[in-house]
């Protein structure tokens, strides 16, 4: 027997690719201007039943619309472009050709600094580590890499990804990929209780991620996530010091202060007092650096954005678990950012309906519209991705 929170589920999401979602511009995107020819790309769907269908290609736009509102799927992924068509019958003994450079960073990688939320909760406060990955990766791809053409995008629900759209970048194998992965990569590994960072120097990559660090770093750090306000937060700040003198030091200066600020501010008396004396190990002397990045640095799956072969979420779907629309942003104006106010799907439609109501009957109103992008909660999104792909489109040509 049918569920009926499903059925209604299924249509929700046949009714907003039927009339919502942007696939022709999308396919656009992926094709770069029809440069390359579409069906190589990879798509995969989960139905709302869970069901996993990956190989998928189509010929164009109509086809892939007509698929999503047969199979009405919950989930959406981008793969990448395979050297023949029809996938699902060719891919054996294949490899994949062709795919964007992508990055993914997820909140509950941070599970262990913040303080406000655990696991698959978000709220504005924490999402300050989203803000400060996006600033220091984006400036790197395009004052590092001389990268132009990233499109961001909200994962829908605790995440963002950065799909590197150079046509330069598309063709790299997974040793490139890796190679620029491991770049980003400047941590030895991502759980507390031993010193991840091992600065021998200050490169102009890791100062300018400091310099963006810096600019949150006592207010939301210190301050928000109250870095040091518990006997626990306290001992894995000891724990990151490395040298046991130090340790010990710090540990005797804290007993004289009861919260995260001052006991930051006694840190740093005690180890520039040392430092200047000469009292501190060579391998030690970036140890400022080091806690900084050791709490804000970017905390990148190496694995999405070293395999040609992952999935990605495809831009504008619908996040299964949230209901939120997976929207494009501005990493210029991701200050502005609000994650709690993304619209979902649920809101997306009743826009869609209102409008409708406003308007003259006609079959116009029954298939997609730009004015269904405009005229909703995505306009804005939309205008970001437009703007992307005009600048891109723009230099193909």
């Amino acid at each position: 027997m049918e569920d009926p929170v499903e059925r209604k589920k299924i249509q929700q999401l046949k009714s907003y690719y039927q009339l919502v979602l942007p696939v022709t511009q999308i396919l656009k995107w992926l094709s770069y201007a029809d440069k390359f020819r579409i069906c190589y790309r990879e798509f995969s769907f989960v139905t709302v039943r869970s069901e996993f269908s990956r190989y998928e290609s189509f010929n164009n736009a109509k086809e892939f619309r007509s698929r999503l509102i047969n199979l009405g799927p919950a989930r959406i992924d981008v793969g990448p472009t395979w050297p023949k068509s029809p996938l699902w019958s060719s891919k054996q003994g294949l490899d994949p050709v062709r795919k964007e450079l992508v990055f993914d960073i997820d909140l509950t990688d941070y599970d262990d600094v913040r303080i406000c939320c655990q696991e698959k909760n978000i709220c504005v406060k924490c999402w300050k580590y989203m803000v400060i990955a996006c600033k220091i990766i984006h400036r790197s791809l395009v004052e590092d890499w001389g990268y132009k053409h990233t499109l961001w995008v909200f994962s829908g629900r605790r995440g963002i990804h950065a799909w590197v759209c150079e046509p330069s970048v598309l063709k790299f194998d997974d040793d490139e990929r890796y190679m620029i992965s491991e770049f980003f990569q400047v941590s030895l590994t991502n759980s507390f209780g031993e010193s991840q960072f091992r600065l021998t120097g200050i490169t102009s990559f890791i100062q300018r991620a400091l310099d963006i660090i810096d600019e949150d770093f006592l207010r939301f750090c210190v301050v928000e996530m109250d870095m040091l306000g518990t006997d626990e937060r306290v001992q894995k700040f000891i724990n990151l010091l490395r040298c046991p003198k130090i340790m010990r030091g710090v540990k005797k200066e804290f007993l004289d202060h009861d919260n995260s600020i001052d006991r930051w501010n006694a840190f740093l008396e005690y180890f520039y007092t040392k430092l200047v004396k000469g009292e501190i190990p060579e391998d030690c002397r970036y140890l400022v650096e080091e806690l900084k990045l050791q709490y804000c640095y970017p905390r990148i799956d190496g694995s999405v954005t070293e395999g040609i072969n992952h999935l990605l979420k495809m831009p504008f779907s619908v996040h299964p678990a949230t209901d939120k629309i997976s929207v494009p942003f501005d990493p210029e104006k991701i200050e502005s950012f609000d994650p709690t106010t993304v619209p979902t799907l649920t809101q997306i439609l009743s826009e869609v309906a209102e409008f409708k109501s406003c308007q003259q009957p006609g079959q116009r109103w029954n298939q997609w519209n730009p004015l269904y992008l405009y005229k909703t909660s995505l306009r804005d999104s939309f205008k970001v991705f437009i703007k992307f792909l005009v600048n891109l489109h723009g230099d193909l040509h």
